[in-house]
């Protein structure tokens, strides 16, 4: 049974689409289906891309509505995938916009070898030493202490912001009615709900995709992006919620022993 990949798409620019065209057949030597959820915004702007995806058989497509949080997306895309795949299959929940850099960068190679490994799920792809440097110093640092906090707190050094994790069907399908959070906090609370069980990779192809799918120059862009006070709110705002999520759990469990003791 091949596994499917399952990815929210956020694009209104259109950037990324020419991309998918490029990596389809890639795509679907790889999976045997690929479950996206568009966002409104997406939706109205790209309409002629949308209808391209929904005309493939390999996408099945679901179009968000237009006040949905982002939490709420993820809720509904991995509803859906549930609903959708059996039992035992494997799904891939990530980023096309990583997926597309990685088939078409020199770790393609390395890319496809890890989504045809036979792995011990859950498992978290995680960015190494390498595939950090590529990004904005703002960027790796903030993300970074979330990583940190997280294992003082709870002993496992994770990406709690991660890009790539692996999951059968039944393993989401456990998680899903005890996400609380509906921001992008949701995909920490979702290590958190699998920290007994996660396992992890350190992978090179989760370098930073931007340069690639924007066309821009990677030292300039990046230069640009560390200098940007809008790109330190973009990633506290999602920051803040997960260190406030270990917070909650973290003081759940000192209720729990006192109550217990």
């Amino acid at each position: 049974m091949r596994s499917v990949i399952v990815a929210a798409l956020h694009n209104p620019n259109g950037e990324l689409f020419h991309h998918l065209k490029a990596i389809r057949d890639e795509l679907k030597g790889l999976f045997s289906q690929a479950i996206v959820s568009v966002t409104n915004s997406t939706f109205k702007k790209q309409q002629s891309f949308v209808s391209w995806l929904k005309n493939d058989d390999f996408f099945n497509v679901l179009v968000n509505s237009t006040n949905i949080s982002i939490g709420e997306s993820y809720l509904a895309l991995y509803h859906k995938a549930v609903g959708f795949c059996q039992p035992g299959q494997i799904l891939h929940l990530c980023s096309l916009d990583r997926v597309a850099f990685a088939l078409q960068s020199e770790y393609r190679e390395a890319f496809i070898n890890d989504m045809r490994l036979t792995c011990q799920t859950p498992i978290v792809f995680q960015r190494s030493k390498k595939a950090w440097v590529t990004h904005p110093t703002n960027y790796r640092e903030l993300e970074q202490l979330v990583t940190k906090v997280g294992k003082i707190l709870f002993g496992k050094e994770l990406e709690f912001a991660w890009c790539h994790l692996v999951i059968k069907v039944e393993q989401l399908q456990r998680i899903l009615p005890l996400l609380i959070n509906r921001d992008l906090s949701i995909i920490a609370e979702m290590i958190l709900l699998l920290i007994n069980d996660i396992n992890t990779k350190q992978v090179d192809w989760l370098a930073w995709e931007d340069p690639y799918i924007f066309s821009c120059n990677l030292k300039y862009i990046k230069n640009c992006k560390e200098k940007s006070k809008g790109e330190v709110r973009k990633r506290l705002s999602y920051v803040i919620p997960m260190l406030q999520l270990f917070l909650n759990k973290n003081n759940s469990k000192k209720q729990n022993m006192v109550n217990s003791a």
